[in-house]
């Protein structure tokens, strides 16, 4: 089982604007809905001392806030009216993950991003392309160095996704902040979601 350990006190279903996560991540897993803005975040730290609770296989930390704007060739910033502009860190472990690398590669450093395969078809991106962002901290652009699908559909109900290394998707979507928005735990083999979340 998997298990989400959110910024946010409440712990609820998966986003609406997101209703695929569920195609990508463990069936049993938890997602927490992020509040319009990030007041609180997870330290660092506390990644280290969940990946030593008893029954936990592996975690992350996760960064994923909204306001990343993907401009096309024509200036216009890409997605339906009204849908979420969401930006994250990268991950490439499916456990933990609902990215699923189509093309490329995860961005590594800065100036990398990847995007989802929706949004790129849209737009007519190609890997080695140069992307006009808009983030919560300001304009810049990136070299697109990956394409990923999101879950097994790839459906994001006209959302949009750029994925960063951590340092950089921290740096542009949290100021700079060393923190996270979620950190995602794997349980062992036999034990339970409920059980880890306890002890957690």
């Amino acid at each position: 089982g998997g298990f989400s350990l959110p910024a946010a006190e409440a712990v609820c279903a998966t986003p609406p604007a997101a209703q695929a996560a569920d195609d990508g991540r463990m069936g049993n897993s938890i997602t927490a809905e992020l509040a319009d803005s990030i007041d609180v975040l997870l330290d660092q730290s506390l990644l280290a001392e969940v990946s030593q609770v008893d029954g936990a296989a592996k975690s992350t930390g996760v960064v994923f806030a909204d306001g990343v704007s993907l401009i096309d060739s024509d200036g216009e910033a890409l997605g339906q009216q009204g849908a979420p502009n969401f930006g994250s860190n990268w991950s490439d472990d499916e456990e933990l993950t609902p990215y699923r690398l189509i093309e490329g590669s995860g961005p590594t450093q800065d100036g990398e991003v990847a995007v989802d395969s929706v949004s790129a078809e849209a737009a007519g991106y190609a890997v080695g392309d140069r992307i006009d962002i808009v983030t919560p901290t300001g304009n810049t652009d990136a070299e697109l160095v990956g394409i990923f699908r999101f879950g097994t559909s790839g459906n994001l109900a006209g959302a949009t996704i750029a994925a960063f290394d951590t340092p950089t998707a921290q740096r542009l979507l949290l100021n700079g902040a060393k923190g996270y928005t979620e950190i995602d735990v794997v349980a062992e083999d036999g034990v339970s979601q409920d059980t880890l979340a306890d002890r957690i």
